[in-house]
């Protein structure tokens, strides 16, 4: 028929005839009954825009009532509905099905799940969003109505509550009922301690942090300008060599805890290191062995208990310069060792307290050692008069001994604490840091053989050196939290010596040793020091040395006793010396070595801090 029709309408466009009436009434018919069908499908596809905007609508309202719930105190949230809103839920023609329904037991239930009692009893107001009961709310010009419901559960045999949002409207295209339920279940106070709701640290628990240091201290050799009276080499500090600096940095452990939502702890250890820096040329460097250990409770990673790692040391000789001249040195001790430990809860790899004994509490702590040059001892090296065959010609800048005890650093997490710190929720606990440094004997400015002699008394305090700084042991503790013990820092003779650690130094105006002992903080007037040799072979020599040197404090604070509702606490010991010596040697009058020697054990320090919980009631 769809042929014929075709041929019918060709030959008419040729004839130039017209169409019938009964074939203009069957087109008609076709087209009408096409637009028909898209107008279904058209107005279909409206209702369904429509329903989904309700929807969506829905979702937005549940969902931002129930971040309303949540943010209410936790009293407030579950303290109970009103009996007068759960009676007109049962009659309320637009709850279809019924939300609640009134048990046996005289109590209000919760329909889905079935069985949950509601808590009621209240008379007074309610906070939005537990009242109006139920709100009404207009969107887009559709009525919806939000009701909120506070329920008793119980979830892997643990009290909590169970939130429920329920948003019911009527669809306006067909007007079918339609609803759109959320949950989400909240827990007591006390259950913030529960490994079964919370396994990890929740915001009841309080905030803590520890951090202890041995201080990272170092020694450098670097060069010093020339004086504009002096006249020498305005580009070389040494002879032959471009200087740019010499560092031994010392060996340092540390270890740091933070206690939040989540525990992480982390530690690090690093033995001795001998750096050479040279303008024209890479730097050099040697030694410098390390371990580090980290492990926390972030439930997004695999947990691992504890790490132990132990720091592997290659010692080092650096060397840089003119034998036949001068030269610079710089060696690292030969015996460094060292241990880091960190741990969360985890009691068969305890941590070491900075006294030696162990934490077996199954608290979250960490620990580290490091001991520099054990058995062998460190030393920056030196400056050489003549050649490399006679070693009496050299100038020792610095040299430390080996301590008389590896330095230990401690920090924990005491929540099941001894007497001192709080047990009562939200503000059980403390945090706890302590650092125990040791430090080598230094010896400063020993004089070439040839030059003792010239200097009436110098060696007369068996030793040939301008100062001598005994080892030191640096006892720092620090506690954080409600009826925490306060902050302690002591310095002892690492020796273990009653008397205090000394200070022994050559004063030139005298021409004898003077002593000081170390807890006499400030600046030591030490004289410089001149001699001169004028039969050295080469010429006449002069070697100068100004010191510039102050004994460090030892300092404690804490910003608030009572930690109410936060404190820090901090113990510190500053470098037992810290300070400079300027050497310059002359030959005739012209300036051929100048250089500075930089001393600084660092700063150790034991630090901790503690922010109560928001309540959560």
């Amino acid at each position: 028929m769809r042929g014929q029709f075709m041929r019918r309408l060709a030959t008419a466009c040729r004839n130039r005839d017209g169409f019938t009436l009964v074939e203009v009434t069957v087109a008609m018919t076709l087209l009408a009954m096409a637009f028909s069908s898209l107008a279904v499908v058209f107005v279909a596809s409206l209702e369904a825009v429509a329903v989904s905007r309700e929807r969506q609508a829905a979702t937005e309202l549940g969902n931002r009532t129930m971040e309303q719930l949540r943010a209410l105190p936790y009293a407030t949230a579950t303290g109970g509905a009103r009996l007068s809103d759960l009676a007109a839920d049962r009659v309320d023609p637009r709850q279809d099905p019924r939300n609640v329904f009134l048990g046996s037991d005289g109590l209000y239930h919760l329909f889905s799940p079935t069985g949950e009692v509601i808590p009621a009893g209240s008379t007074a107001p309610l906070p939005a969003p537990l009242q109006p009961a139920p709100d009404t709310v207009e969107v887009d010009g559709a009525d919806f109505l939000v009701r909120t419901y506070v329920s008793q559960a119980t979830e892997a045999g643990v009290a909590l509550y169970r939130a429920t949002v329920i948003v019911m409207w009527a669809a306006r295209a067909s007007g079918d009922p339609k609803r759109f339920v959320t949950q989400s279940l909240l827990a007591s106070p006390t259950g913030c301690v529960s490994e079964q709701t919370h396994p990890f640290a929740a915001p009841c628990d309080p905030f803590l942090y520890a951090d202890a240091g041995t201080g990272g201290g170092a020694l450098h050799v670097l060069p010093r300008e020339l004086a504009a009276d002096e006249i020498g080499d305005p580009e070389r500090a040494i002879p032959g060599l471009d200087l740019i600096g010499a560092t031994l940095s010392l060996a340092d452990a540390s270890s740091s805890l933070q206690s939040e939502q989540i525990t992480a702890v982390r530690g690090q250890v690093r033995s001795s290191t001998a750096t050479l820096d040279l303008d024209d040329a890479a730097r050099q460097t040697a030694g410098g062995g390390g371990a580090s250990t980290f492990v926390d409770s972030d439930p997004s990673t695999t947990p691992v208990p504890s790490d132990s790692q132990t720091l592997t040391h290659s010692p080092g000789d650096l060397f840089a310069g003119s034998p036949d001249r001068a030269y610079v040195r710089v060696v690292t001790g030969s015996g460094d060792a060292g241990t880091t430990t960190s741990t969360i809860g985890e009691i068969t790899t305890p941590c070491r307290r900075a006294d030696g004994t162990f934490e077996n509490s199954g608290n979250s702590c960490g620990d580290g050692t490091a001991v520099q040059g054990a058995g062998s001892g460190q030393w920056l090296g030196g400056l050489q008069l003549g050649p490399p065959s006679s070693p009496d010609q050299e100038i020792a800048l610095a040299t430390i001994a080996a301590p008389a005890a590896e330095s230990r650093v401690f920090t924990s997490r005491s929540m099941t604490t001894g007497a001192t710190c709080s047990t009562s929720v939200p503000a059980v606990g403390c945090s706890g840091a302590q650092v125990e440094r040791y430090t080598g004997t230094l010896t400063v400015g020993a004089l070439p053989d040839s030059l003792v002699s010239r200097l009436p008394g110098w060696g007369s305090a068996s030793g040939n050196w301008l100062f001598k700084v005994d080892g030191v042991r640096d006892q720092l503790r620090s506690q954080s939290g409600p009826g925490a013990d306060a902050a302690t820092a002591v310095r002892t003779a690492a020796s273990g010596a009653s008397a205090p650690p000394q200070l022994v130094y050559f004063d030139s105006s005298t021409s004898s040793y003077v002593s000081r002992n170390l807890d006499e903080v400030g600046p030591v007037p030490i004289p410089p020091v001149t001699v001169t040799d004028p039969l050295h072979p080469g010429g006449p020599l002069t070697i100068r040395m100004e010191p510039q040197v102050s004994i460090g404090e030892l300092d404690t604070a804490r910003d608030d006793t009572d930690c109410e509702p936060s404190c820090q606490t901090v113990a510190e010991a500053e470098s037992p010396l810290v300070g400079s010596v300027h050497y310059t040697i002359l030959r005739e009058d012209e300036v051929v070595v100048r250089v500075s020697l930089e001393i600084d054990f660092g700063t150790a320090r034991a630090a901790t801090s503690y922010q109560q919980a928001p309540h959560a009631g």
